[in-house]
């Protein structure tokens, strides 16, 4: 297995830091490769054959892969800012999908091939299902709260000198009539209530979180969740099975139990619809995705809500079909905020692309409609970036950068907790 970390570029084929990876012989294997986020332009890695040696090349992407048809399989794990610090992709993940977000916040997060053969991992390089997890049980917690929905659902009950609904002539017979007893009838009918399909499949897939939490040391307020929700589920049956599960279609009208119906197939289809396999050390995982630069955004989202004076903040606000990143009115910044997964931003200037794409933002009429800005005044820009150097994992608007060569354009490094930062 070639492991590396994000944002990393090797450009020598007997670069120490590459054979100590175990690389170049997986390099020798496949050649050119690359492979691409849901399709799209931007790369989870690549790896390129040069005159002088080999390339690989990672970005803003974590996950496990094949490499092509080459046999060996590819880990990208968090970042790496050196040997002795690294990210705490747990903590991170559990901030950031924290509170109330809507399922349209949380689009595009990861990607899950589940038609490539599943990788034999251990259960700490598994990123995949902690991120499955606390988005099911941030939805579970929301639809709880608003109480379980019903609805009516078909059951077969064995009545005594009575029928209700439809009789099931062969059922009877065979139970019944053949036992001599004929003042019995297997009746079929719908009842109204919460032990319908829905309700089931959630409460199936809350056990496979719940089983898994227990064997796991993180994510201390996920089995605090899972200790809100499992009473509501207390008359609601867990049988499905997984012919049902794959033949489902989810019911797009209820958007929160839409999504959090997904997560719960996904779940159960991550492991493979089996309980014990919940709670193995080894586990055997679908290649997969996950986009950090978005899991940053929104841990930058939950500090911005914490930060003191905050009169109004708008995530993803859509805007003339466009999606800025934050509109935040305070006492120490007004504007246009971008969440930017970019450590370099440290010591190096702003990109001019990101520029652009902030400054278009600030300079379209919706945005000062929305924060009550007079046209004759210039908005505020700002980046926030990840930056272990900073003392403290606070959004402190007050401790803004000026950018040079700009004009009211700053920028604001935050801190991602690391391995060790106590929850």
């Amino acid at each position: 297995m070639l492991r590396l970390p994000e944002q990393y570029n090797y450009g020598d084929k007997h670069n120490p830091l590459l054979e100590k990876h175990n690389a170049s012989h997986v390099l020798d294997v496949v050649g050119d490769y690359e492979h691409s986020f849901l399709g799209g332009k931007n790369l989870c890695f690549s790896l390129q054959e040069k005159e002088q040696g080999y390339r690989a090349e990672t970005s803003y992407y974590i996950g496990i892969d094949h490499i092509g048809d080459s046999g060996k399989v590819i880990h990208v794990q968090p970042k790496l800012d050196d040997e002795e610090r690294k990210i705490d992709y747990y903590a991170v993940l559990e901030q950031a999908l924290s509170g109330n977000l809507k399922p349209s916040e949380t689009k595009g997060l990861f990607e899950i091939k589940f038609n490539q053969p599943l990788i034999p991992i251990d259960q700490e390089q598994d990123y995949l299902s902690p991120l499955l997890f606390a988005q099911f049980l941030n939805l579970l917690k929301s639809i709880v709260h608003k109480g379980l929905r019903k609805s009516y659902y078909r059951v077969e009950h064995n009545m005594t000198a009575k029928v209700k609904g439809k009789i099931l002539v062969g059922a009877t017979i065979r139970n019944n009539h053949v036992h001599g007893r004929m003042d019995r009838s297997v009746c079929s009918f719908e009842e109204y209530g919460l032990d319908h399909f829905e309700n089931r499949l959630l409460k199936k897939a809350l056990l496979f979180v719940s089983a898994n939490l227990h064997t796991h040391k993180t994510f201390k307020s996920l089995k605090k969740t899972v200790a809100f929700c499992r009473p509501a589920f207390t008359k609601v049956s867990e049988t499905v099975n997984e012919n049902q599960v794959n033949n489902f279609k989810v019911n797009p009208f209820f958007k929160e139990y839409a999504a959090a119906l997904k997560l719960a197939k996904l779940i159960l289809k991550r492991y493979g619809f089996k309980l014990e396999n919940a709670t193995s050390e080894k586990v055997a995982t679908p290649p997969f995705w996950i986009d950090m630069s978005k899991i940053f955004e929104l841990y930058v989202y939950r500090q911005l809500e914490k930060a003191n004076g905050i009169e109004k903040l708008l995530y993803e606000p859509v805007i003339d079909g466009l999606r800025p990143d934050f509109l935040i009115k305070s006492n120490e910044f007004t504007g246009v905020i971008d969440a930017k997964y970019k450590p370099r931003y440290k010591t190096n200037k702003i990109d001019v692309s990101d520029f652009r794409q902030v400054l278009g933002y600030a300079r379209m009429t919706k945005v000062y409609d929305e924060l009550e800005i007079s046209k004759d005044s210039l908005i505020d820009c700002l980046i926030i970036y990840s930056n272990q150097a900073e003392s403290d994992l606070k959004v402190e608007l007050e401790k803004k950068v000026a950018e040079e060569g700009y004009v009211r354009f700053w920028k604001l490094g935050i801190k991602l907790p690391e391995i060790g930062y106590e929850r």
